[in-house]
């Protein structure tokens, strides 16, 4: 195998990796190595145990990964992005950022021998802390390694601030740092900005983006700008601060979705489509994104691309934790408009076996929208007897429905012709938001189409 002979060239030419052990090891560091073939997972650990390592974990596909990041906590996690069927390296990411199962301090690197733009762009867009490419030698693993221990070592009391979610203080201790610290000054100033922001702290963290840019213009101070004027209310100066930003990086996929927020904020949804389009050319795995075109496809009555979007999310993003029961019902709901019953049929379908081993909040959704695929496809029964189970489950786990989505479950329950049913949700979401007009207009909606 090429691999063994490269990792043997590496040995050779990098003799610096046992004479520095002394220096820099892995001993005591916990490490989870991802891929599903067995010969690299032997490769990578020998190189580990090159390094000092000594706890290493092994995991061959996604689901075990997961299952080992939510029990334990890894110094370091060294990811393939192509694991076969399943979830890829990507959506490992992008689920673990989500449930929170890899802390501030921990090294996530991603490897793979693919280079194509969309994998490249999927597997960057969750911040992996380095992007490795296959074949690697253990002199190139060590000094990447090397580099990003180091990183976090600096920033290992702001991390573990930040892992405990003490927002405060990780934001005092990086204030204390930059007195400290110069090397990380941008990695620093970085995380000041984002802790500023969600403490919404939206001055504060337009001040220190300004700082930063007016050293130089780098692209993500650029679109914390933008965000923090988004938040202000400033969505023209906030759209100009997007557009900088990919001028800075035109492959910055993350600033194009804010432009598109901005463009919507000011009524322009033409726009914020096309916007969008160019984001999902650039990087079409991200099923957030897709979900997002869709629904600003929708509004500009572009059902072709609306329809798409809609495909990328449901059946091209069967494996991200993005992808809900909502959008199997958005999409089949489009389908009986597009008049293709026999296609909103099979959505019905899949939407019981997708999520029938869900969470209570899943199952209780995806009930919500068999339910209504039933009603609009004219299969009363059905949708009566998924309107059942939807109610089971809303009194079995009162705590799981959001507010907004009461009020999808009231409007099934008045077009059922469950009125009381239906106005006890609607009491028990308006007490929760009387003081939000916004949710008020559209508890009012409701009312008015059940003729109220």
């Amino acid at each position: 195998m090429a691999w063994r002979t490269l990792w043997a060239r590496g040995e050779r030419d990098g003799g610096s990796i046992r004479l520095n052990k002394a220096l820099w090891t892995l001993k005591g560091k916990s490490i989870l190595v991802v891929d599903d073939f067995p010969d690299i997972r032997a490769l990578v650990r020998e190189m580990l145990k090159n390094f000092g390592a000594t706890t290493i974990d092994v995991a061959r596909n996604a689901e075990q990964c997961l299952e080992l990041l939510a029990d334990k906590r890894y110094d370091v996690v060294l990811c393939d992005y192509n694991l076969g069927d399943g979830k890829d390296g990507q959506q490992i990411l992008e689920e673990a950022r989500v449930r929170e199962l890899v802390p501030y301090s921990s090294i996530f690197i991603m490897i793979t021998a693919e280079n194509t733009m969309n994998m490249v762009m999927g597997a960057v867009e969750y911040e992996p802390d380095a992007y490795l490419s296959k074949p690697f030698t253990q002199v190139v693993l060590e000094s990447r390694l090397r580099k990003l221990e180091q990183k976090k070592a600096v920033l290992r009391e702001i991390s573990a601030a930040m892992d405990t979610r003490n927002l405060e203080r990780a934001l005092a201790l990086c204030e204390q740092s930059l007195t400290q610290e110069k090397k990380h000054y941008f990695d620093i100033m970085k995380l000041r900005g984002d802790l500023q922001m969600r403490l919404h702290s939206f001055e504060a963290a337009r001040a220190i983006f300004d700082e930063v840019i007016a050293i130089r213009p780098l692209s993500w101070a650029l679109l914390g700008r933008g965000k923090a004027l988004y938040e202000l209310g400033e969505h023209a100066e906030a759209e100009q601060s997007f557009r900088e930003a990919i001028a800075a990086n035109a492959h910055f996929v993350a600033a194009f979705d804010w432009l598109a927020r901005a463009e919507q904020a000011q009524g322009r949804i033409e726009a914020a489509q096309q916007t969008l389009k160019q984001a999902v050319e650039l990087s079409p795995k991200n099923t957030a994104r897709q979900k997002t075109l869709a629904e600003v496809s929708l509004k500009t009555n572009d059902l072709a691309t609306a329809e798409a979007a809609y495909k990328a999310v449901v059946v091209e993003g069967r494996h991200s934790i993005h992808r809900k029961p909502k959008d199997f019902g958005a999409f089949a709901e489009l389908k009986v408009h597009l008049d293709k019953p026999q296609e909103a049929a099979k959505l019905l379908g899949a939407v019981g076996r997708e999520f029938k081993h869900a969470s209570g909040e899943d199952q209780l959704m995806a009930a919500m929208v068999e339910s209504k695929i039933a009603g609009a496809l004219g299969q009363d029964d059905v949708s009566e007897a998924a309107l059942d189970r939807a109610m089971a489950l809303h009194a079995k786990h009162p705590g799981t429905l959001r507010s907004e989505d009461a009020l999808d479950l009231a409007a099934s329950c008045f077009a059922a012709g469950r009125k009381e049913e239906a106005v006890g949700l609607m009491q028990a979401a308006v007490r929760s938001h009387h003081e939000d007009p916004a949710f008020l207009e559209q508890a009012r909606a409701v009312f008015d189409q059940a003729g109220l």
